[in-house]
């Protein structure tokens, strides 16, 4: 899932933008928001995000990455 995030003031005064988007996988939903497990390729640690619903922009579905192919 990707969820897009409303950066708060502080951090869009530093990066100059409005929102970040979050790959992710949704472990919890509550009325108050999400609990999410990072899941972009980059990283090599999956962390845990609450994202409150307040900051919540948008949310979209996307399918699994595909598994990588070893070439021999």
């Amino acid at each position: 899932m990707v969820v897009r995030r409303r950066l708060l003031p502080p951090e869009a005064a530093e990066s100059h933008h409005v929102w970040t988007d979050i790959l992710a996988i949704v472990l919890e939903v509550r009325a108050d928001g999400l609990l999410l497990r990072t899941d972009a390729p980059r990283q090599r640690e999956a962390t845990e995000v609450w994202v409150p619903a307040s900051l919540i922009e948008t949310a979209k579905q996307i399918p699994p990455r595909p598994h990588s192919r070893m070439v021999e």
